[in-house]
């Protein structure tokens, strides 16, 4: 009986294939950058392909066991970027099925590869290749080419001719992921860290909205503020290719951002740029930083997938310094914090009824306290209000969308409608 086939194997569907041991995603044999999550969700599914794979399989075989109520979120934002990375959708899954109230299934018909073994060059039983003249002719004259366009590209890259080495290096470092680090307060005044706090939560808000480039969310690298890490360190940990750090200062109704691109591996300053605006300004400066910093990492924004971001108005000082506030107390995540937070919500939206983000706090506000406190009979109304005002007024807030979320989700059990938020 011959002994059973113990190599690795591959597992191709469509135009990838996937190296369960490796956990490595390969798109017509080139490697799809994608995080273990994603990675471990799609392996699980491709050893039952056909078959549901439900939600408590998913969080046994993948997330803690102490993991409960993030293991939805974690599970909406996993199967997103799995989705992303194969170009797949929910509304018309060509891989990966989501069968309301149950789980998922892989669709696509799965072949098993085996890894074949690579062949000598030379073996006993076959020699070594040997060339006619010809053929060592062609080999010479190759060689020859090869050696003359070395010499060239050393030419260009010696002498940095047409911007050759920032061209190559943007080739060979490609910034997929981004995180937006704490941005220091200048201002010599700790009551204004508030300030600080809610324009670096504005300018992640500002970058993620430009397309499917991920950038990394606040609560993950807030834990970052005021701590010495190397750079290196800090992009390992979030999983990032590049970072945004700088600092703020504000001197009365002025405001003053500088803010540098780093590429993490190497620690090489790609871009810098200091900003100066009246506070009226500041979604203005916001968008601007934002859109340089993504011309700067050669993105193309995702203009097939998403509606075109309106042009950015200006805002009412005194509204938005209640909406910072807001945003302050709001990430503290406590029932004492979100009440102070809904009320400068409220003062921002009475100031400016036609300001979008601060019935997008509100809201988010109302949730939190939903989840912490006891609130009163007609909270969750008033959340749904808060985001359906703000999606009427700027469809591309996805606070908003995470909210109406949360409550499709853990108030109504509507997994799909939860799902579509998210």
């Amino acid at each position: 009986m011959p002994a059973p086939d113990s190599s690795p194997k591959l597992v191709q569907f469509g135009v990838f294939e996937l190296d369960p041991q490796r956990l490595e995603l390969r798109k017509q044999g080139l490697k799809v950058k994608l995080q273990e999550q994603p990675l471990k969700i799609l392996r699980l599914l491709l050893e039952s392909p056909g078959q549901i794979v439900n939600r408590e399989q998913l969080r046994s075989r993948i997330w803690p066991a102490d993991t409960f109520v993030e293991f939805d979120k974690g599970l909406y934002s996993a199967m997103a970027r799995l989705r992303d990375a194969l170009g797949d959708s929910s509304a018309s899954p060509r891989f990966i099925e989501t069968v309301a109230r149950h789980g998922y299934r892989f669709i696509a018909p799965v072949t098993q590869l085996g890894l074949a073994p690579a062949l000598p060059l030379d073996t006993p039983d076959k020699p070594g290749i040997v060339l006619a003249p010809a053929g060592r002719r062609f080999v010479l004259s190759l060689l020859a080419g090869l050696l003359g366009g070395a010499l060239l590209l050393a030419l260009l890259l010696t002498f940095n001719l047409a911007g050759t080495r920032e061209w190559l290096y943007s080739q060979t470092h490609p910034i997929r992921s981004l995180a937006v680090l704490p941005l220091e307060n200048l201002s010599g005044d700790p009551e204004q860290e508030y300030f600080a706090d809610g324009m670096t939560d504005e300018l992640i808000t500002t970058l993620a909205k430009l397309g499917s480039f991920r950038v990394v969310s606040r609560t993950s690298v807030m834990r970052f503020k005021k701590v010495s890490k190397p750079l290196a360190q800090v992009a390992q940990e979030l999983s990032v290719d590049a970072v945004v750090e700088g600092t703020v200062e504000r001197v009365g109704s002025h405001v003053r951002i500088r803010v540098q691109l780093i590429h993490a591996d190497t620690d090489r300053h790609l871009w810098a740029q200091t900003y100066d605006r009246e506070l009226r300004d500041t979604l203005l400066l916001q968008s601007e930083a934002a859109r340089d910093i993504a011309q700067q990492i050669q993105f193309r924004l995702d203009s097939d997938r998403r509606p075109p971001a309106p042009p950015p108005r200006q805002v009412n000082p005194q509204a938005y310094e209640a909406y910072l506030h807001g945003l302050y107390f709001s990430n503290k995540r406590s029932t004492e914090n979100f009440t102070r937070a809904i009320n400068y919500f409220q003062q921002a939206i009475s100031i400016d009824p036609s300001y979008a983000a601060a019935y997008s706090g509100l809201s988010n506000a109302l949730l939190g306290e939903m989840f912490t406190g006891t609130p009163h009979r007609n909270v969750r109304e008033q959340a749904t209000f808060a985001a359906m005002k703000s999606i009427d007024l700027d469809p591309n807030l996805p606070e908003s969308h995470d909210t109406l979320g949360g409550i499709h989700e853990f108030y109504e059990w509507d997994w799909s409608a939860a799902e579509h938020e998210y």
